[in-house]
């Protein structure tokens, strides 16, 4: 159990890349701590400030420096506008903190990849920047800049729950949903683990259809022929697997199965609870030491 205050000036600001796919995590994140007796803010671009309404959280605005669409403004030169993100972000960032202002390829012959912790990567199941890096050179640069620091960093939070190594929102747990058909972003993938249907785009979206498929054993992915694309008879053949026979009800027991363990690491006293709890007790001890101190 956390450390309970009846007050406290511990607040924390999460940060999000401003684009709508990344904005729930961090807001469902600062809802948990919230709960928690956490002041929570949400910072978050111009332009996706209106859409988030959660009850005990702030929503404060910053600017990417293109506050009326963010990356439609640029007609999407990504390159420009991670630059401006970067250096109006951290300016407007800086002044919200400190002034209080809340108004690489990888070659055939060395395949499958294999990684510690993951499947053996074919070709096809490798995320985009590994098998093209040269296709989208501004956000490998933005990716692999995430990484400069995190020696110095004190927490590392991974949208995930241990048991996976989720929970089915109400309408993918619904008993008329029997099948769903997702690309496999790692939202869409943590909310779905129920009867998956893959169709993968680009990122990291291959990688976790592997996980789908073959480790959590939820999923159908319809493989892409020599030209990367998925033919109508793949798909066909991968919506009878999910839907018809022995793999069907393979699938079902297993989504029941991640399902039970999602709700068990999310309650009170699960594994997923107890480390937000010692991650807020450690904030709260650092602010009554600073007390101390002064």
């Amino acid at each position: 159990m956390i450390q309970q205050r009846q007050s406290n000036n511990v607040h924390v600001v999460v940060l999000h890349y401003p684009v709508q796919g990344h904005i729930n995590p961090l807001v469902q994140f600062a809802k948990r701590l919230a709960s928690k007796g956490i002041k929570a803010t949400v910072a978050t671009a111009h332009y996706t400030a209106n859409s988030i309404t959660a009850p005990n959280i702030s929503v404060e605005p910053i600017s990417d420096g293109f506050n009326e669409a963010g990356i439609a403004q640029t007609n999407n030169k990504v390159e420009l506008f991670l630059t401006s993100f970067r250096t109006n972000g951290s300016r407007t960032l800086s002044q919200l903190i400190q002034y209080g202002l809340i108004e690489l390829p990888v070659n055939v012959e060395d395949l499958p990849l294999r990684v510690p912790g993951l499947p053996p990567l074919d070709f096809w199941a490798l995320p985009i920047l590994l098998r093209f890096p040269e296709s989208y050179p501004a956000y490998m640069a933005m990716k692999l800049s995430q990484f400069s620091d995190l020696p110095k960093a004190h927490w590392v939070f991974v949208n995930t729950f241990e048991a996976l190594e989720a929970e089915t929102n109400e309408l993918l747990a619904h008993q008329a949903t029997c099948c769903f058909v997702t690309h496999c972003g790692f939202n869409s993938t943590l909310e779905s683990l129920v009867f998956l249907w893959c169709v993968c785009q680009w990122t990291d979206q291959s990688s976790n259809a592997v996980f789908l498929e073959q480790v959590w054993e939820v999923g159908v992915w319809p493989k892409e022929d020599e030209k990367g694309i998925a033919r109508k008879q793949e798909f066909v053949t991968s919506l009878k697997v999910a839907m018809e026979g022995e793999r069907s009800q393979e699938i079902r027991w297993d989504a029941n199965k991640w399902k039970m363990l999602a709700r068990e690491a999310f309650d009170e006293g699960g594994s997923s609870d107890n480390h937000i709890n010692h991650f807020v007790n450690h904030l709260m001890n650092i602010r009554d030491v600073q007390k101390l101190v002064q």
